[in-house]
């Protein structure tokens, strides 16, 4: 059975489900089982038909889930299957609607449930002469399911960098939104459509 090897070899997916599960599931034996299962791919049922040796042994590889040590670059790149993503690293071009989506999901997130969603702010698609695109909230769910697939090594420097931006961010961030009133104006219609498409209460 292949599981992986770093929190590097992780998808976004498994690292979000191994994260839900170290939190919530206190018994030790049930945390190995689940874990086993969502990061091999196979059923739960195919876990507990191996004796407790086997589990355990099998647990004992996923011990770096205890140790993360992830890689801290950002890519110039970012492929997902056969679509190319490009990394925004420049503040200067992050829209209002993008600053306020990534804040609300910051704040909104149990762990790392949310982790998809704030990727899909920032990874933008490419256009056929390579640079990114502009950011649309109407592809955000689109993108968002790319973004599960991905590598966490090669999308958590770019991870944190955002949240290292958001930190710097939060004692303007009042003022910032006050000056960008006509942006967020422009681009409220945009959020609040993606709000409702992630089941979020908007009015």
């Amino acid at each position: 059975m292949i599981l992986p090897k770093s929190y590097n070899h992780l998808t976004v997916k498994q690292f979000i489900d191994a994260d839900s599960i170290i939190r919530t599931e206190k018994k030790p034996l049930e945390r190995a089982i689940k874990l086993i299962a969502s990061l091999s791919g196979k059923s739960i049922e195919f876990i507990e038909s191996h004796s407790p040796e086997q589990i355990w042994a099998w647990n004992k590889e996923l011990d770096f889930l205890n140790n993360p040590k992830l890689n801290d670059y950002i890519p110039k790149w970012l492929f997902v299957g056969t679509k190319v993503y490009k990394p925004l690293t420049d503040i200067e071009k992050l829209t209002a609607g993008q600053l306020i989506a990534l804040k609300h999901y910051e704040e909104k997130s149990k762990g790392s449930e949310l982790l998809a969603d704030q990727l899909a702010c920032v990874f933008l698609p490419i256009n056929w002469y390579g640079g990114a695109k502009d950011y649309d909230a109407k592809k955000h769910t689109e993108i968002k399911e790319d973004m599960l697939k991905a590598r966490m090594g090669d999308v958590y420097g770019t991870l944190f960098f955002y949240s290292s931006v958001l930190e710097m961010l939060s004692p303007v961030m009042e003022i910032y939104l006050k000056e960008a009133e006509v942006t967020i104006t422009e681009t409220m219609a945009e959020v609040m459509e993606w709000a409702k498409e992630q089941g979020y209460k908007v009015s």
